[in-house]
């Protein structure tokens, strides 16, 4: 009997189609993704889901997950327009056609409302798990970007881990989920499918 049920969800997993979610992230963990010097997040779940890997509210392996960050408009010309990305350089990419509704000439645009069209990254997901959030190793740690704001690739890893958990802390304390509450969280790994630089 377990047999068969194996056998079915593996059918069902081979018969899925890849969806393309979208996923909130700070500017500079977009760039930290885009160098290659993180390939990893973790995510609170949605309360009361199960937590199994094919019930993970951003997707399952072979999905692909596209980024979301601030964005303004800096030119619009007949068939294209130019979008400036908020981080340190202020890198510029152009785009055919006309651009969203949504986005607006020299004022920005919020993450949650950034179209998918002017996305940075599409992110392919590798492995997704469930652990507690303290059971993060120092190379996972250095793995969601650390070396990106250390600048130095040698630099002592348990450092990694006290960085993660400020940044942690930053965003998801005043939420209840506090690296001190140490939370069952996602793991979502990742490759990079596409890029813009």
């Amino acid at each position: 009997m377990a047999t068969g049920k194996i056998e079915e969800k593996n059918l069902r997993n081979m018969m899925r189609t890849t969806v393309s979610r979208p996923i909130l992230m700070k500017p500079d963990l977009v760039e930290a993704t885009i160098w290659g010097l993180k390939t990893e997040t973790r995510r609170i779940p949605k309360k009361g889901t199960l937590m199994f890997p094919e019930f993970c509210q951003y997707g399952q392996v072979g999905d692909h997950l596209w980024t979301r960050e601030p964005v303004r408009l800096r030119a619009v010309g007949g068939d294209w327009y130019d979008v400036v990305y908020k981080v340190k350089d202020d890198p510029i990419h152009q785009f055919p056609g006309k651009p969203h509704p949504v986005l607006k000439m020299n004022r920005w645009t919020p993450s949650i409302h950034m179209p998918k069209a002017v996305s940075r990254l599409d992110l392919k997901i590798s492995q997704v798990t469930a652990p507690l959030l303290q059971s993060l190793t120092s190379e996972q740690a250095a793995a969601e970007g650390w070396h990106y704001f250390a600048k130095l690739e040698g630099h002592d890893l348990p450092i990694a881990r006290s960085w993660f958990r400020l940044t942690w802390d930053s965003i998801n304390e005043k939420r209840g989920f506090g690296w001190d509450e140490n939370p069952r969280v996602w793991r979502i790994q990742y490759t990079v499918a596409h890029a813009l630089r």
